[in-house]
């Protein structure tokens, strides 16, 4: 359930997300209800705190020393997904990393030995570009996300701006998985999700380890 905006009159307590650990504040009306997490978008319980004697209170600490931080997990995150770095760009990565690697070489072989300027500037050239595409990879790669809970699918993708889809497992219709010649030699694929409520895939998350395992890992929780 999501958590309404409009009430600022009323008293909230502050609960810990069990899965990305992001604070959540719940009114009291909603307390021993199922909420979703505003940063994660999964969803947990708001169990009424217990009260604690006064003299385990403490003068200060962590969030999960706080009795109004409450964190009692409802949905629990069974896997979490990420693209194929490596193995669904085998050819640009290895030159991403020679460029890198050899850029390096040529720049401290100018600086130690003094050879000519051209080949240094080159050489720094080299392993700045290489080290860019790598990160820039890195990043792409854990930008995208498949979680797979006890109760739902979540796909999130997107850095500054992110998206999330979700579909429940007793919602899902159809699933394919798309796999090329290369793909089932290294091993990765792409996997294609929809519900009963819509025509067209939902969750598309290409380049992922093992996509046929995955969709088995979906049906055995529908």
């Amino acid at each position: 359930m999501s958590i309404p905006t409009d009430v600022a009159d009323e008293r909230s307590i502050s609960y810990s997300c069990p899965h990305c650990e992001a604070g959540v504040s719940v009114p009291e009306s909603m307390m021993g209800e199922v909420v979703d997490c505003s940063s994660c978008g999964l969803r947990f319980r708001a169990e009424v705190p217990s009260a604690r004697p006064n003299g385990d209170a403490k003068e200060s600490g962590s969030a999960g020393d706080d009795p109004d931080v409450v964190s009692v997990p409802d949905e629990t995150t069974l896997r979490r997904i990420h693209p194929a770095l490596f193995r669904a760009h085998l050819f640009t990565t290895m030159v991403s990393w020679m460029l890198f690697i050899g850029g390096l070489g040529f720049l401290f072989l100018g600086l130690s030995v003094g050879v000519e300027p051209a080949m240094t500037f080159g050489g720094a050239g080299a392993a700045v570009l290489g080290l860019v595409f790598l990160l820039s990879r890195w990043v792409k790669k854990k930008s995208v996300s498949l979680i797979l809970s006890n109760e739902r699918v979540v796909y999130r993708e997107g850095v500054l701006r992110k998206r999330t889809s979700e579909i429940r497992y007793e919602d899902i219709r159809n699933m394919q998985v798309d796999l090329s010649i290369r793909e089932r030699i290294f091993g990765f694929g792409d996997l294609e999700i929809s519900s009963a409520g819509q025509d067209d895939m939902e969750i598309v998350i290409h380049d992922i380890p093992d996509p046929s395992g995955v969709a088995g890992f979906i049906r055995s929780h529908q």
